[in-house]
């Protein structure tokens, strides 16, 4: 069930940058992205790229705190280092993601699909850090996250961050 629940929580990146910008705006924090000088298949390619890395970052410390947890199972007035994995490295790693995403800057016309995915992305944050259970559920019964921000990547034509 924490492979599942790992693998379900992988997401996206891109690059660029311009004059012009589009904002998402559906929760506290607000994303910008400006129009970046990249054709869309090479945003595509970029973003991919940097959700690919963010998977792979996600998979070796999700695993450790894992194997950490069963060598030291914690006791119960201790947090266990999966659930300290979610609590902070989780929401750190999709930030740096949304950051990643939004410095390659959207290609021109498609400012607002990409601020939109990166809203849903950040607003999925905001959520497991206020209700980690109400967020991490959808996962781990494999009907996603992440305010649909899955589904606008895949229209968009984003494979690995959808």
């Amino acid at each position: 069930m924490v492979a599942a629940t790992a693998l379900a929580l992988l997401l996206a990146v891109g690059c660029g940058s311009d004059d012009d910008s589009a904002t998402g705006s559906s929760g506290e924090e607000e994303i910008s992205i400006e129009t970046g000088s990249l054709s869309k298949a090479a945003f595509i390619a970029k973003a991919d790229a940097i959700c690919t890395q963010t998977r792979e970052e996600f998979e070796k410390e999700v695993e450790a705190a894992y194997v950490e947890e069963q060598k030291n199972p914690p006791k119960p007035t201790e947090v266990s280092p999966l659930v300290g994995f979610y609590e902070t490295d989780f929401v750190d790693l999709y930030e740096e993601q949304i950051a990643k995403i939004s410095a390659l800057g959207a290609p021109q016309g498609d400012e607002q699909e990409i601020a939109a995915y990166l809203q849903g992305v950040q607003d999925g944050l905001t959520e497991a850090e206020e209700n980690a259970e109400a967020f991490f559920g959808p996962f781990i019964e494999r009907k996603g996250g992440f305010k649909g921000a899955a589904g606008i990547a895949k229209a968009y034509g984003l494979r690995v961050c959808a």
